[in-house]
């Protein structure tokens, strides 16, 4: 009530109600704010209420704002930029002015965002601000808005509608269609986001564009976004973004051979990226080429950040599935060497070994390798660590469990995996089709094709390995 009555010129009954908004709660920011704008519209001197919200909160930028506006002296215009010194500075520049633009105090608005750093999105806004007191102002950052670069422009706010509706009618162009979508996208209209994107075809001559859009078609239309993954990596090659997601894309659609040679011919061009380095080599393990896979693993160095565990799954698949497919030349020497690798947890990958990982694959493997080698000792040892893991993972909802359940009947003790089974099904916090699956794979009960697509791909690297073990 406080705000609108600001927009109403009224600011006598502004201060009354951002009081009685204070009365019940003394540290409200924003009626302290309000009250601090509607007494200088009054005419009355702000310091005292300036003051009582730096106490409360010293960074406050609109008291900042409101000191220089008390005396408009150039020491406080620097303590006001000065507070302003986070990652996205004109981002805090534009809240502020759009509080003030809110309350109908467009001057004010203005001149904050003069104060700030240029950018697409203030100049648009300021623009907006400027079209009635000074139109030809406005013409000429309008311009300039729709001129410049859109790579790192991120309108999100909803009120950022009406201002690109605005500046849609004097000056139409697909950046102002572009920003509009993505704005639409931020406040979860994705339909109408998609309708301008898609009607626009190819006419934008940018990359970010095409990328965006390509992102927006994920899942309902896969040949349009090939299209504009492709034509968003022709008109910026130099950007390694648009390689990444062009490899991922061709991933997630299974032509793997041409993902690891796009991956290949990425690397080469940005060598020192090590997002695209684990990306070939991802490629490379899908495609099948696992020995090419670990040569670039062994070569690279991940960046540690936390969660940073793609460099060492990709590490661990290629060495399972070089061992399977030397178990299937009946190399098995060679397969212990691989999988015991597959353990290891290179520092250079960029994540360190947890205090006790899923290796359960591995172990498996081992097992049968060391009886084909005609060590039934370590075969049986490999496959204790298979059921004591097991054992003490039950309430995690994950298809290997199927291997200690596996594990338990080849050491002759098939009454406890039908108990340890009892105990899964038991469970009431175990995921229902992860427990379905791990059930019908220890019944053998024959799946239906649709079904078998629709397992995950740790689902069936675990049903790769016990149909090696099950043999």
């Amino acid at each position: 009530m406080a705000e609108l009555y600001i927009l109403l010129n009224n600011p006598g009954l502004a201060i009354s109600y951002a009081q009685k908004s204070l009365d019940y709660n003394r540290y409200n920011v924003s009626a302290l704010e309000t009250k601090i704008v509607a007494t200088r519209l009054k005419g009355e001197d702000t310091g005292d209420l300036i003051r009582e919200m730096q106490e409360i909160d010293p960074l406050n930028h609109l008291a900042a704002y409101e000191a220089f506006v008390s005396d408009r002296s150039h020491a406080k215009k620097e303590d006001f930029s000065k507070r302003i010194d986070g990652e996205f500075p004109e981002e805090n520049y534009l809240e502020l002015a759009l509080y003030y633009h809110a309350t109908g105090l467009s001057a004010e608005a203005g001149e904050i965002l003069s104060m700030g750093p240029s950018c697409v999105k203030n100049n648009l806004w300021l623009a907006y601000i400027k079209r009635t007191d000074d139109p030809d102002a406005s013409m000429d950052l309008l311009s300039a808005g729709i001129t410049a670069s859109p790579e790192f422009v991120f309108p999100y706010r909803l009120e950022t509608l009406d201002m690109l509706a605005w500046a849609k009618t004097l000056k139409p162009s697909w950046k102002l269609d572009y920003y509009q979508a993505l704005a639409y996208a931020a406040v979860d209209r994705n339909e109408e986001a998609v309708e301008l994107l898609t009607a626009l075809k190819d006419q934008p001559g940018s990359w970010v564009f095409y990328q965006t859009r390509a992102t927006f078609l994920a899942g309902t239309d896969p040949e349009q976004q090939k299209h504009d993954l492709i034509r968003a990596r022709d008109l910026a090659p130099e950007s390694w973004r648009t390689w990444d997601q062009l490899i991922r894309y061709y991933l997630a659609n299974h032509a793997y051979t041409l993902a690891a040679d796009l991956a290949g011919e990425a690397s080469g061009k940005f060598p020192d990226n090590f997002i695209l380095g684990a990306l070939h080599a991802r490629a490379l393990v899908k495609a099948g080429a696992y020995q090419q896979s670990i040569k670039i693993l062994k070569n690279i160095h991940i960046l540690p950040s936390e969660g940073t565990t793609a460099g060492h799954n990709v590490w661990r698949d290629a060495h399972i599935r070089l061992g399977v497919e030397l178990i299937g030349k009946k190399k098995y020497k060679s397969a212990v060497k691989a999988l015991r690798e597959a353990m290891e947890w290179p520092e250079n990958l960029g994540v360190g070994k947890p205090y006790d990982p899923e290796q359960r694959n591995e172990e498996l493997l081992l097992a049968y390798c060391y009886d084909k080698l005609g060590n039934s000792a370590l075969a049986d040892e490999q496959l204790q660590h298979v059921v004591d893991y097991t054992r003490k993972t039950t309430e995690r909802s994950v298809p290997d469990h199927y291997l200690g359940l596996l594990a338990l009947k080849h050491l002759g003790k098939a009454g406890e995996a039908d108990a340890l089974l009892q105990q899964i099904n038991d469970s009431p916090t175990f995921n229902s089709d992860t427990k379905q699956w791990i059930n019908d794979r220890y019944r053998h009960v024959d799946r239906t094709a649709q079904a078998r697509e629709r397992d995950s791909e740790n689902m069936k690297l675990v049903m790769q390995v016990a149909s090696i073990f099950d043999e």
